[in-house]
């Protein structure tokens, strides 16, 4: 099990499926450091720190060697933001969603930050947990708005369909154990992402527990124009041309399970990460 789950998880369930870790409620009452961390990392990375954040990634992607002091800021931020979570396959996702009502914590419906401020884009498919989403709204910051609260169904629904679009939903904590969100984003948008693609950059993600296996006998390259290479936002997935498949590179593999999805033969399944032994411990 990955550090998270070893330490927050209770009987074998994963931290992001711990129920005790929805109860955001009484975090907010009784945990003072929740409330804390709570108000400076919102205060950090929804703010003037979000755009100052984005020219520093970009002036990372633009240089093929970056200068240490660039890198070195760009790690400082992601640190002190306090914004950690995991990588996790779509029907993880649904059932993180399904969590938050035990508790009377609403989903509130977000733009996602990182189209916004990266593409100009609003579009609603983040969903922050109460008191997450009631806090952005507090403070003055350039996403600020949730449009609206939705049940776990609503939720789920939109969850699903960015799933079958592409999109790769990781769950984040602030602080780790306490669910805070689930996203839908997608390259080249998604801050997180880039990062993960970047050798020297902190990456904010855990890989899943998940890892892609491809069946051989089932797949056959699609014609030399594999669907699963070119939705992997992971570069994990090669073309052998002599054999006429697919090929999955388990060290680079996140265990999102987009390619899974955009496979036509459905010769891609997720295989628990523990069952492999050169990447078991590899989060």
């Amino acid at each position: 099990m990955c550090e998270f789950c070893r330490q927050h998880g209770s009987d074998n369930t994963k931290w992001y499926l711990t129920p005790k870790n929805f109860d955001l409620w009484k975090a907010w009452r009784e945990d003072p450091l929740f409330q804390r961390v709570m108000e400076a990392t919102f205060s950090l990375a929804f703010g003037e720190g979000m755009m100052g954040r984005f020219k520093i990634l970009d002036a990372c992607f633009d240089s093929l060697n970056p200068p240490p002091d660039l890198i070195n800021s760009m790690n400082e931020f992601n640190r002190e933001s306090s914004i950690i979570g995991q990588i996790l396959p779509l029907e993880d996702a649904l059932k993180v969603l399904e969590l938050p009502q035990n508790f009377d914590v609403k989903i509130g419906l977000t733009i996602c930050e990182c189209r916004k401020l990266w593409g100009g884009i609003d579009e609603m498919v983040c969903m922050h947990f109460q008191p997450v989403c009631d806090l952005i709204t507090q403070k003055s910051l350039p996403v600020k708005e949730y449009n609206r609260y939705v049940d776990a169904e609503e939720a789920k629904e939109i969850t699903r369909k960015a799933g079958e679009r592409g999109c790769v939903q990781w769950v984040s904590g602030v602080p780790i154990p306490y669910v805070m969100n689930i996203c839908n984003c997608e390259l080249p948008y998604c801050v997180p992402l880039r990062n993960h693609l970047f050798p020297r950059l902190y990456g904010p993600a855990l890989k899943s527990h998940y890892i892609a296996r491809v069946d051989y006998s089932a797949c056959n390259g699609c014609r030399e124009k594999p669907q699963c290479m070119s939705a992997c936002s992971f570069g994990a997935m090669r073309f052998s041309r002599r054999e006429q498949r697919a090929i999955i590179v388990p060290s680079l593999c996140f265990g999102c399970g987009v390619c899974r999805s955009r496979c036509p033969r459905g010769a891609i399944s997720l295989v628990d990460r523990e069952t492999v032994e050169t990447v078991r411990d590899e989060w």
